[in-house]
């Protein structure tokens, strides 16, 4: 067993340390506006709406790095797709399958968090920690559907991140509400991250849907990386026109706003704080963060739209009825194990990091197409498990995300070394950017399970990671903490 989770991490590395396909750049596209730069800007900052704010307005649009991908198939069980009539042209979207029961359903058009405008799986189950897929609506019973916006996928048009996508989601309201299946009256709109920042900015433009639910928004998206703003940021409404927190008055139908309290509250907190808008709902849920929200969140809204059935929205959510199927990551259950001093401490060869296994380990590097790998390897004899400390460099420039450079380093592991995802968190070890995973699956030769407790960091150009797998009843919570939290990374 030692011997195939060895062999397992070797491809680990050489698949999770490359990098992804390089972006095809998009042609740098520089509409000009109606009126002069300052006049308009006398114009929108007195505007009453974001309606007002936005008549007259051309966006201009920057060389995009996003690479475009054809829309991955659903399962012919599940979904279909479909493309609906936008200003850009025919996008694609995923649809539920008509029931052909002869009934008028609900419905929900989700907005994934993608800041790519393209949609991919979200059939796969995804762990509860960061449901991504928002399955609680389908599993209901509720009709779904995920449009894929402007420039993303193989569609027509350029990305233009949060302004001419809002037309498109009202576009893919109109095509679903054409659904012989499908309630017109009881369409709702809903999102998370990019994606709760887009439905916020569409309920501030629009009263087509009968609620919108906007999870983990920001309120200035000044706040998100250059990459994800394909647009020249330095001219007058380029930001505000594609920030919600300036636009609340404008919300004409219910629209909650929803994140965890370990999340990005601040941009809760200052729209609660500036809004009158009795339309406008801000809901704080304690012991969630960014993603653990998602789930719990979900599966809440899914019951309400099913009894939300009257000739007018009578729809409410509450922090508390939430927070009650709140999952806390592994990682931030546990409770500190005490030291073991017969454990024996490890210093890398290179002084860079130092690590307490609970035997000696065994130092060993490896190549990747990408560079060396170094680790250190334990097998205590005790415990049918493998204990591993290992890094690999990493070449980051000054605009790359250190947290989604973490997330592409564990897609990479996912894929290849398989398993299923149970569990997953974002945290911070020290001054550090830092994720930790749980992973299960299922011995080739025996059939018996296995799990790994897996904790990346990205410190100082290299990613740190930790791992102890095994079989369950040797892998115990207070072996993988005493293990995680004995590293150190050093000065060298």
């Amino acid at each position: 067993m030692n011997r195939q989770l060895f062999l397992t991490l070797l491809a680990l590395f050489a698949v999770a340390a490359c990098d992804r396909p390089e972006a095809q750049v998009a042609p740098v596209l520089s509409p000009s506006t109606n009126e002069s730069s300052s006049t308009y800007q006398d114009r929108w900052s007195q505007a009453s709406s974001l309606n007002e704010a936005r008549k007259g307005f051309q966006t201009t649009l920057v060389a995009d790095e996003f690479a475009r991908e054809k829309v991955p198939d659903p399962p012919p069980d599940l979904f279909r797709i479909v493309h609906y009539d936008a200003a850009a042209g025919k996008l694609a979207a995923y649809l539920s399958l008509d029931p052909n029961d002869g009934e008028k359903h609900p419905a929900i058009i989700w907005i994934i968090s993608s800041e790519t405008n393209s949609i991919y799986d979200v059939w796969h189950d995804a762990p509860a920690s960061n449901d991504q897929t928002a399955s609680a609506y389908r599993k209901a019973g509720i009709v779904m559907m995920f449009p894929s916006l402007r420039g993303g996928n193989d569609n027509p048009g350029a990305r233009e991140a949060l302004m001419g996508e809002v037309d498109d989601v009202v576009a893919a309201a109109d095509f679903l509400a054409r659904q012989d299946f499908v309630d017109a009256g009881r369409i709702y709109l809903g999102g998370h991250s990019f994606g709760g920042t887009l439905v916020l900015l569409v309920a501030e433009s629009s009263d087509r849907f009968r609620a919108v639910f906007s999870i983990g928004p920001i309120a200035n998206v000044a706040g998100y990386r250059p990459k994800y703003l394909p647009f020249d940021t330095t001219l007058p409404g380029e930001i505000e026109l594609r920030s919600p927190g300036r636009w609340l008055a404008s919300i004409k139908t219910p629209a909650f706003v929803i994140e965890g309290s370990k999340g990005n509250t601040s941009s809760v907190e200052a729209m609660a704080a500036s809004s009158t808008n009795p339309q406008a709902h801000f809901v704080k849920v304690r012991g969630a963060n960014h993603y653990t929200v998602l789930e719990p969140a979900n599966r809440v809204l899914a019951e309400k739209i099913l009894k939300d059935d009257g000739p007018e929205c009578n729809l409410s959510v509450t922090a508390d009825e939430i927070a009650k199927f709140v999952k806390t990551p592994a990682a931030l259950r546990r409770s500190p194990a005490p030291d073991d001093p017969s454990w024996v401490t490890f210093k890398s060869p290179e002084g860079n990091f130092a690590v307490r296994f609970p035997v000696e380990p065994v130092s060993m590097d490896w190549r990747t197409p990408k560079g060396n790998v170094r680790a250190a390897v334990a097998y205590p004899p005790a415990r049918k498990l493998l204990c591993l400390a290992a890094y690999t460099d990493v070449t980051l420039t000054d605009d790359d995300d250190e947290r989604q450079s973490l997330r592409d380093f564990q897609a990479g592991m996912i894929d290849t070394q398989g398993g299923t995802l149970e569990d997953e968190c974002e945290l911070r070890v020290g001054e550090w950017h830092a994720r930790e995973l749980t992973l299960s699956s299922t011995s080739e030769s025996t059939g018996e399970p296995r799990i790994a407790h897996i904790r990346i960091i990205l410190a100082g150009g290299r990613i740190y990671h930790m791992m102890i797998a095994g079989y369950p009843d040797h892998v115990s919570e207070e072996y993988t903490d005493r293990f995680f939290r004995s590293f150190t990374v050093l000065e060298n």
